[in-house]
């Protein structure tokens, strides 16, 4: 699915999303850069996107239940890459970003 958000400075930006049940009450979510997003890429925006896509699909599920992985599509001269990414939530949105890289 595709997510359309406002990067810096209001520019119109989009990433492709994937909720993947993993168990019961567990799911899986990467969000993908898009080759064609001409807007903030996900890297600078993932609390937000994060958050947005929680609040409208996943509001239901405890946060600490939820993997969140970014992933970059291997384009020219750049490999793929897939990172989990850990956040903390506040209660109102997703906050303090780490990344460890997936082999």
């Amino acid at each position: 699915m595709i997510h359309y958000f406002k990067g810096f400075r209001g520019c119109d930006s989009k990433c492709q999303y994937e909720i993947e049940k993993l168990d019961e009450d567990k799911v899986k979510v990467t969000l993908t850069e898009l080759v064609d997003n001409k807007g903030t890429s996900i890297t600078n925006m993932y609390e937000q996107i994060a958050t947005e896509i929680y609040q409208k699909h996943l509001s239901s599920i405890y946060v600490e239940n939820i993997t969140w992985v970014e992933h970059y599509i291997g384009e020219g001269i750049f490999e793929e890459t897939f990172d989990e990414v850990f956040l903390k939530w506040n209660g109102t949105n997703f906050h303090s970003i780490e990344w460890k890289r997936l082999t």
